[in-house]
């Protein structure tokens, strides 16, 4: 399979490529990025040609599948061209930025019958699939989600100013972090109907553009759950999962890195926490490419994009953030 990279400035092009490189009959043909070097840089790595115009290399290497990163304010444009060419791929979310660009796409994609991943790999975790092994088809009723990654300087240690940036990535933790768990939310309580009851966004504590704390509570019916994430200065990363399905607590331990599931009756479950969301990246590509040789639908799409993304934006709009998608 002739397998191509756009936008690999973007700092998680390290966690796709364990993915693609040595793996049977798949070789990555294009690497493609506007910035000077960044492609050359990868393409001396990987024996990929370089390319600084990603409607180039597809023109030139016809691959079989895309991988699309790069800033999110180009996204939506990439999307739409990879969609119009019949080219199965997988896109980094945001995949736009505002929810009528997402919108668009998502409803061009479904009519063309268009494969469209999209990494929201906190549902590929252990402590998702312990949900779903011990409750299954049992709702999450409530969940407490944080991650405090970092601080905003990192994106600037990569490269990767641009995300600071609000005309560049559309908004900051709130539409970076805290929508991988918008969506961990619907997939544990797919039958609810979700609405942001309150949230709070700042932005104070970078001096950037973009959030960098941001608070926010989800209702649905009697069901509730809060997301905190933001860019601050913590030596040590942390990552709080709590959800309650049915009779049964789950707890995510990160200094352990287990997963713990405690029953009203009977013995607790501990299992091990495995690897963390950016490890499994390489898990998440290798699923895209046999899912498109056999065939298949992604696991997720611009769809639980879409329902994401939606949620992001209520959000922005409730705490009054200026920072907001558009």
């Amino acid at each position: 399979m002739r397998v191509a990279f756009i936008g690999v400035s973007h700092w998680h092009t390290p966690y796709y490529l364990p993915g693609v490189i040595g793996e049977p009959d798949v070789r990555l043909v294009g690497v493609a990025d506007p910035r000077p070097g960044w492609a050359d840089d990868l393409a001396a790595k990987t024996g990929a040609t370089a390319y600084l115009d990603y409607r180039r290399m597809i023109e030139v290497e016809r691959p079989e599948l895309v991988f699309a990163f790069g800033r999110h304010r180009e996204m939506a444009e990439q999307a739409e061209f990879l969609i119009r060419s019949g080219i199965p791929f997988a896109m980094e979310k945001p995949t736009g930025i505002s929810v009528s660009q997402i919108e668009v796409n998502e409803r061009l994609a479904r009519e063309a019958g268009a494969f469209v991943a999209v990494p929201f790999t906190m549902r590929m975790t252990p402590f998702r699939r312990l949900i779903a092994e011990l409750s299954p088809g049992v709702e999450m009723s409530y969940g407490i989600f944080r991650q405090i990654p970092g601080s905003a300087q990192r994106y600037r240690d990569w490269g990767a100013e641009w995300h600071l940036q609000r005309a560049e990535s559309g908004g900051g933790t709130t539409l970076n972090l805290s929508i991988h768990y918008f969506d961990l939310v619907r997939a544990l309580a797919p039958s609810a109907d979700w609405r942001v009851a309150g949230a709070a966004i700042s932005g104070s504590f970078s001096g950037e553009e973009v959030d960098d704390l941001s608070l926010v509570v989800l209702s649905a019916g009697d069901s509730i759950a809060s997301i905190e994430t933001g860019y601050l200065p913590n030596p040590v990363p942390e990552v709080v999962l709590e959800v309650c399905a049915g009779d049964t607590y789950y707890r995510w331990l990160g200094e352990t890195r287990t997963v713990v599931a405690t029953p009203a009756d009977g013995p607790r479950v501990v299992i091990d926490g495995g690897t963390d969301q950016a490890e499994l990246y390489p898990a998440f590509v290798r699923d895209v490419i046999r899912r498109v040789r056999e065939g298949e639908g992604p696991q997720t799409d611009l769809g639980d994009m879409l329902g994401a993304a939606r949620l992001a934006e209520a959000a922005y709009r409730r705490a009054g953030d200026t920072a907001s998608m558009s």
